[in-house]
């Protein structure tokens, strides 16, 4: 008997692993008040360093004007700050506060500890195997639609 398509599929099963993953991350973060959406900017903006909001949103995966929302939301309670681009001021540019690495720091301390645990029965090697392969599906992925995108301008 043959498997089932979605069994073998690899982006329902990246998708798969990642809801079975995060599903006791996110009722903790449910319950102390805070969303996936908050953690991925935090997290993202405590690694970066001078990041617009366009840039910010292709790399937590959210729609830009959901972000916009979010960090208005997040400077309101001191844990971002707005700056207009030097060489353009219609970029708006975004930085984390000390009080946002703070939060940062917490939620990803609590998500590495769930990851952890979660994948307390698989070999670390075939984890760290795991991660090179899906950063050169990444990679390879974001180099084939960048391609795409820029043969179909004429580029």
């Amino acid at each position: 008997m043959s498997r089932p398509f979605l069994q073998h599929y690899l982006p329902f099963l990246l998708v798969r692993a990642d809801t079975l993953l995060s599903r006791r991350w996110m009722a903790d973060l449910a319950r102390t008040g805070h969303s996936l959406a908050e953690w991925r900017i935090l997290a993202t903006l405590a690694d970066a360093h001078d990041v617009t909001i366009g840039e910010l949103a292709e790399l937590v995966l959210l729609p830009q004007p959901t972000v916009s929302r979010w960090v208005d939301r997040l400077e309101t309670r001191g844990l971002v700050q707005r700056a207009d681009g030097d060489a353009d001021r219609r970029r708006t540019h975004v930085h984390i506060t000390a009080g946002g690495r703070r939060v940062a720091a917490e939620m990803t301390a609590v998500a590495d500890g769930h990851l952890v645990e979660s994948l307390a029965a698989v070999d670390p090697a075939d984890v760290a195997e795991l991660q090179r392969i899906v950063h050169a599906i990444i990679d390879g992925v974001s180099n084939t639609v960048t391609d795409h995108s820029a043969a179909q301008r004429g580029e």
